[in-house]
């Protein structure tokens, strides 16, 4: 039987909310939603082996298919409110419960009347049925609700109606567990994401055992060890897959990390928070932290030989494999006065293995098991493999390296454009691309009357999604090319263009460039297979590529390019590097033209890019003409050294419990406020920056303002490395001190009379951040960027035309054959998906990208849909939505003012129609 790889949604449920449902026993009044999420991992396959407690459950809706399960609970510890804001889950007392309560009780006596008078008004019987079941629904809960709110009054002293402040809130919740559906769980565990985001998984009290047993593979955790790093390693086999490959222990090797150790002038930040030059700093680099070698036989065993690497998962295991010929290597160098098949290698225990088993090569940085094994290191290697053959010697493959959906080009970030030392001209000729696109969008006039409209087409065409209308647009665009003058097409295609331009103005421009997975010296690992051991554990010289030179087919070779990565922070985060061919890489090793490889051996190029190391990461390397002349402009201008990170964290082992994890994760959980915070503190330096270096008086005290930015961007820089880390890696630093008095600096202050004051925000801050704030233009990048797109005419006039003229004749007297009552039911659960997803998007506006946001308008749409689908629409019925459609955008039509109910919703009204009843939708306009 094929296995199941498509996730499972679990609830979802804020912290203080499952307070109340567990301990104030008030979980059949309470709403909840299955928005979390399992996704397809190792995790999951294990889950779904304990098939009746797990019970997961199949639903359908619109003939897709979810799952479903109570076993496990995603736990919320922070609410998220209207406008994007959050707020750390606390428990409210009695008075604020019972408010709640109350108001709760009120809205439903509404509700309650309200049904009431549609069941009178209604002479329709299958409605009125279904009204009183919905009534009855009401009353119900209204009755339940009513005795929690007497039961709680008349126990209102009771401890558990006190306040309880967030760390007494994840404290009693983590060591206590939950109750729901009358069934108990425990706290279980947490991935490095979700303690970002302040989440937790508990799981039911009869999995709990079994599931911890297989998390950690019989690892011995009594006594003290680093627990906030064993939380992110015990939840790699919780990465969501795209599939699986077997391999079988027999077939790795384990060779020693090795570094590279050299001296160069840099900026050091250390625990103090400080900038501080050392013309002589130590630079170490790990050359092959987080990065593999397997062998093309396993790639094409799965049927990915196509493919340049996979990262894989499995227990207290993470590397990122690249596809090599480690078989033909081996080959090639085998000694000559021993056969092949008889030839062993040694591995970094002491094992021998057989040269012709080896398909798979990586280092201890990927095997995480080794860090918390107690004693002998070749005991523990043995028992790692012995749990991996348990588990079927599967593995997981998270992700493939892959091209940019933009063809040649990928989306810079803000911070790419603003930390660019560039001038009015040189943005023009940057966004020159994104201006002749909007331009094109728009719709070029190409005669009296006539215009270009096929870009915005095929841009309708290209983008089309289930959230947005582009399809039901490009279709009726097919069938009659004059919906273009329709109002109710201009009024989308205006608002379209005007998000896209917004977007613009965010910093993201297409240029010419793609993102390339980083590997760090491969055919050197592959050396060291039969270099045998060093004692000093160190590289000193670069066999392939030297220097910081890159290998990569995606662009032409001995040409200079510019490598950024995110987190792009600062202007000494850009990378020069000419592009070399490089023979014994085209022999040994088969990638694609998104993997590039680096050379990290007597070169910063891992500081450079921000703590760049090969577990996966990426790097955006740019062929574009204009951004490479400005970036030499930039480098040019002034000197921007090496930032390095020389904060030391110091080991603070504790016990493994539940009370000292939620501890910890109550730290952890500021580091996701503080990625967004560190990195809008260092663009608003960087703003400052361009802004003195711009208009400033030449002089000393000018240089002086211009280190002292220099020297909090550094801070900043490290800072942006520290938050990112912090969930497995807690080191003893005051972010939050450190922020207050980088935004207080002097340095970028004005002078307001003879007071220094705090500057005004950029103008381009509202478009990359969610508060609001003052805003003045600043003479940097990212402000010249909204002024030049900003300065984009508006598109020329179309002669109007109604909606109605594109709709076939229909005779008088077939008309009235339209079911009123079916047009009714329709609007109404238009109506009702329109307030879900105005709801939806004003909660969680600060996240655009949060999965839970995004099941919940998947979810909305499903729902819809089903609905829509299952009604059989009579064709005279849907030419009177059409019509009515028509008239709310028609300006001459008397009957406006009765459709205006239509004009909210017009556009989800069309798509639903479209979406499930294509055929008697398009039937119904002129060709």
């Amino acid at each position: 039987m094929k296995e199941n790889t498509k996730g499972c949604y679990i609830p979802s449920i804020e912290a203080e909310e499952i307070y109340d449902m567990s301990v104030r026993g008030l979980e059949n009044v309470m709403k909840y939603d299955y928005i979390g999420q399992i996704p397809y991992s190792l995790e999951l396959i294990k889950l779904r082996s304990f098939k009746r407690v797990f019970g997961q459950k199949d639903i359908e809706k619109n003939s897709k298919v979810k799952y479903q399960s109570d076993a496990i609970i995603n736990v919320k510890f922070k609410n998220k409110i209207k406008a994007g804001k959050e707020i750390t889950s606390f428990v409210r007392g009695y008075d604020n419960l019972m408010n709640r309560l109350n108001i709760q009780f009120e809205s439903l006596e509404k509700a309650i009347n309200d049904k009431k008078s549609e069941i009178e008004k209604s002479v329709n019987k299958r409605e009125i049925d279904k009204l009183k079941k919905s009534l009855n629904y009401l009353e119900n809960k209204q009755k339940l609700l009513q005795g929690h709110i007497e039961r709680i009054q008349g126990d209102e002293d009771n401890d558990i109606y006190q306040e309880m402040k967030a760390p007494e809130l994840r404290n009693q919740l983590y060591t206590k567990g939950i109750t729901f559906k009358n069934r108990h769980y425990r706290f279980y565990k947490r991935t490095a994401s979700k303690s970002r985001q302040s989440q937790a998984l508990f799981i039911l009290d009869e999995l709990y055992d079994k599931m911890k047993e297989w998390s950690h593979m019989g690892l011995d955790l009594s006594g003290k060890i680093d627990v906030a790093s064993l939380l992110a390693y015990e939840s790699l086999v919780s990465s969501s897959l795209e599939s699986t490959i077997e391999i079988n222990p027999k077939n790795i090797f384990i060779i020693d990390d090795k570094f590279s150790e050299f001296e160069l002038p840099a900026i050091e930040v250390g625990n103090k928070l400080k900038a501080i030059s050392n013309d002589k700093a130590v630079i170490k680099n790990d050359i092959w932290d987080g990065q593999g070698l397997m062998d093309k036989s396993l790639f094409e065993s799965i049927g990915k030989s196509d493919k340049g690497m996979a990262l894989l998962r499995q227990h207290f295991f993470k590397s990122c494999m690249f596809n090599s010929n480690i078989q033909k290597f081996l080959q090639d160098n085998c000694p000559e006065e021993i056969p092949y098949e008889e030839w062993k290698l040694t591995d970094m225990f002491g094992n021998k293995v057989a040269a012709k088993d080896i398909l798979l090569i990586t280092t201890p940085s990927s095997l995480k098991f080794l860090k918390y094994a107690k004693g002998n290191k070749k005991k523990a290697y043995a028992k790692w493999i012995k749990h991996v053959k348990k588990d079927g010697n599967i593995f997981g493959i998270c992700k493939h390296e892959k091209s940019s959906k933009y063809g040649d080009r990928s989306l810079t970030s803000y911070q790419m454009i603003n930390t660019l030392n560039a001038n009015g001209e040189d943005i023009k000729a940057l966004a020159k691309f994104e201006h002749e696109f909007i331009k094109n969008l728009q719709g070029r006039k190409v005669d009296d009357g006539v215009f270009n409209e096929m870009p915005y087409i095929n841009y309708l065409k290209n983008n089309k999604e289930l959230t947005n209308a582009y399809e039901l647009l490009y279709e009726m665009y097919r069938i009659n090319p004059e919906i273009v003058r329709t109002k109710m097409f201009r009024d989308y295609r205006t608002k379209q263009i005007s998000n896209y331009r917004t977007k613009i103005k965010g910093g993201k421009l297409r240029l010419e460039a793609d993102y390339c997975t980083v590997v760090s010296n491969p055919y050197e690992m592959l050396e060291s297979l039969i270099e045998g051991k060093r004692s000093d554990n160190k590289i000193h010289k670069a066999i392939t590529i030297k220097g910081n030179e890159i290998y990569t087919t995606l662009h032409p070779f001995n040409e200079e390019y510019t490598l950024v990565r995110n987190p792009h922070n600062a202007m000494n985060n850009f990378v020069k590097a000419i592009n070399v061919h490089n023979e014994l890489l085209d022999d040994y090793f088969n990638f694609t033209k998104n993997i590039v490889v680096i050379n990290s051996i007597n070169n910063p190029i891992l500081d450079r890019l921000n703590g760049m190391d090969m577990d996966s990461d990426t790097t955006l390397i740019f062929s574009d003409r204009e951004f490479n002349r400005v970036i030499d402009k930039t480098l040019h201008k002034r000197n921007y050294p090496i930032i390095l990170n020389k904060i030391q964290s110091k080991p603070n082992p504790v016990e493994f419990t539940e009370e000292n994890i939620a501890q910890i994760d109550e730290k952890t959980s500021k580091s996701q406020k503080w990625i967004g915070q560190v990195t809008n503190a260092a663009q608003f330096q960087v703003s400052v920056l361009w802004d003195v270096i711009n208009n400033d008086k030449e002089g000393q005290e000018k240089e002086d303002k211009i280190k002292d930015i220099l020297s909090n961007v550094a801070v900043l820089v490290v800072l942006s490395n520290v938050a990112i880390d912090y969930s497995k890696k807690i080191v003893e630093v005051d972010v939050d001190k450190a922020l207050r008095g980088i935004r207080s600096s002097n340095a970028v202050k004005v002078l307001d009379g003879k007071r220094l004051m705090s500057r005004k925000k950029p103008k381009f801050w509202k478009y990359v951040t969610s508060g609001d704030s003052e805003s003045v233009e600043y003479d940097c990048p990212m402000d010249l960027l909204i002024d030049h797109i900003n300065n984009i005419e508006k598109s020329n006039y179309r002669k109007n035309l109604s909606l109605s003229e594109l709709l076939i004749e229909m005779p008088r007297e077939e008309r009235i054959e339209a079911d009123s009552k079916q047009i009714g039911d329709i609007m109404k659960l238009v109506k009702g998906f329109d307030k879900k997803i105005k709801e939806t998007n004003s909660v969680e506006s600060s996240d655009k990208k949060c999965q839970e946001r995004m099941t919940l308008i998947e979810d909305a749409y499903n729902s819809l849909d089903d609905k829509i689908s299952k009604k059989k629409i009579k064709k005279m019925t849907m030419y009177k939505l059409l019509c009515l459609v028509a008239q709310c955008y028609d300006k001459k039509s008397s009957k406006q003012e009765k459709t205006g109910e239509y004009s909210n919703v017009a556009i989800h009204l069309l798509n639903a129609l479209y979406r499930n009843h294509k055929t008697t939708f398009l039937n119904l306009m002129k060709k």
